[in-house]
C-alpha cells in the first residue's frame, strides 16, 4: 500500500511545472505548458499507467480515451512543428523533471505568486 501512495506521489510531481504558483486561472495554452509528456522508454507504463505518460495531451484533449493517446501523440509530433507548444512539453525522462523540480525550488512549497488581479490582499513581508 505504501508503494503505491509514494508511485502517485512521485506521478503527481511528474505531471505538472506547477509554475502558477497558486495565482489563480490559466489560460488554456498556460495549462498545456505547465504539463509533462514522457513519450519514451518503458518506465512510464509503471509509473504513469493509462495515459498519463501524455498528460500534456490529457490537457490539451481531455475526453480523448487513454488507449488513443499515443497515436494522438505520435500524429502531433509529425504534423505540429517543433517548436509548437505541445513539443515544449515532451521530457527525457522522470529522474530529469524531478530533479529539476527539486532544484528549482526554495523547499517543499514554495511561496505563492501574487494573484494580478483586483484582489488587494497584502503579503507579510519576509522576516
Amino acid at each position: 500500500m505504501l508503494y503505491w501512495v509514494a508511485i502517485n506521489q512521485v506521478r503527481t510531481l511528474a505531471a505538472h511545472r506547477y509554475e502558477n504558483g497558486g495565482a489563480g486561472s490559466m489560460t488554456h495554452l498556460a495549462q498545456l505548458l505547465d504539463t509533462h509528456t514522457f513519450p519514451r522508454g518503458i518506465l512510464p507504463n509503471v509509473w504513469a499507467p493509462l495515459g498519463l505518460r501524455y498528460h500534456a495531451l490529457h490537457h490539451l484533449a481531455p475526453r480523448l480515451p487513454y488507449h488513443a493517446m499515443r497515436q494522438a501523440h505520435s500524429r502531433l509530433m509529425e504534423r505540429l512543428p517543433s517548436g509548437s507548444p505541445y513539443h515544449r512539453t515532451v521530457r527525457p525522462g522522470l529522474w530529469p523533471v524531478l530533479s529539476s523540480f527539486l532544484r528549482d525550488r526554495r523547499g517543499p512549497f514554495p511561496e505563492p505568486v501574487p494573484r494580478a488581479s483586483h484582489e488587494t490582499h497584502e503579503r507579510p513581508s519576509p522576516p
